[in-house]
């Protein structure tokens, strides 16, 4: 007759000691317990992209998120999904008895800002992104991180849109590094250099402002295209951070600005759906004050 295994209290004492610690001892939070608050955060945010209500119950891996995420048909966000459902579910129940490494709890923290990036990528598969030039300012608050897993999504689905390469190739810079995004820009060198700095409508509006003669010695003295618009403006910014510092890496040290900068007017839908998205990304982050000039962060450049 085969054994039956018994249980053994030596399998589960790292998993006890992290539990029993984190809640009867005020101390380190173990990334078991990590995990699990991760899960429940995601599960707010789920309500956020699906605007399920709090009267209405709801799980990570229940069957009305399911359907939800089945309509959308992202697999960014089925994608994060299904690394917050299986390392939640994972480190909830007992049957694992490990703890999960640093590793596994950057995955998790990863697919946690991969659904707060979902809410602007949903956000702008309504309003185009770049339509708006308020929004644009005010989108530039959120960490770079952030811009850039949502510029990346953005981009592949609308390569030639002028707005998303000019906000992508500074999210990469400030996120990465130059070399990171000069990279980027001479990589796609032959399809960047197609695409004009302006739209023809910016340019008859232009035109329409200032007449014909002066728009045209505008027009003379701006970058030809988006791959010299993109070098010049990664060179400059690069040498404006060496000289002055990161304006912000986090949210933390970007809410100071979105406070006192980044709420629009809620004159019309857009700029009330947008507050709202901003809010929520923002809620419950404390605020690291730092010091800085504003004028010292802003490139200088002919742009229409």
């Amino acid at each position: 007759m085969e054994k039956i295994k018994q249980f053994e209290n030596s399998e589960y004492e790292e998993l006890i000691g992290a539990l029993v610690g984190d809640i009867f001892y005020e101390g380190a939070i173990s990334n078991t317990t990590k995990i699990a608050i991760i899960r429940r955060y995601s599960e707010i945010i789920l309500r956020k992209i699906f605007n399920i209500p709090e009267t209405e119950r709801m799980t990570i891996g229940g069957s009305r998120i399911k359907e939800a995420v089945k309509e959308k048909n992202n697999s960014f966000l089925s994608n994060a999904i299904d690394v917050l459902h299986t390392y939640g579910d994972e480190n909830t129940h007992t049957e694992k008895t490990t703890l999960p490494t640093d590793d596994e709890l950057s995955s998790v923290i990863n697919a946690l800002y991969d659904l707060l990036a979902y809410l602007f990528i949903d956000y702008f598969e309504k309003y185009r992104f770049g339509t708006d030039s308020n929004v644009m300012a005010v989108f530039s608050i959120l960490p770079p991180d952030l811009r850039l897993k949502i510029l990346s999504h953005l981009y592949e689905n609308d390569k030639n849109n002028i707005s998303i390469i000019d906000k992508y190739v500074l999210a990469i810079l400030k996120s990465n590094s130059e070399e990171a995004a000069l990279k980027w820009i001479d990589e796609r060198k032959e399809s960047l250099e197609t695409l004009s700095v302006a739209t023809k409508e910016n340019d008859e509006r232009t035109i329409l402002q200032y007449g014909e003669e002066l728009a045209e010695l505008f027009f003379s003295k701006r970058p030809k295209n988006m791959y010299e618009l993109c070098y010049n403006k990664v060179i400059n910014v690069a040498e404006q951070i060496k000289k002055n510092g990161p304006l912000y890496k986090t949210f933390e040290e970007a809410k100071q600005l979105y406070v006192t900068k980044g709420i629009l007017p809620e004159i019309k839908n857009e700029y009330i759906e947008f507050n709202s998205i901003m809010n929520f990304c923002y809620l419950g982050r404390k605020v690291i004050k730092k010091e800085y000039n504003i004028n010292n962060y802003i490139v200088s450049e002919v742009r229409f």
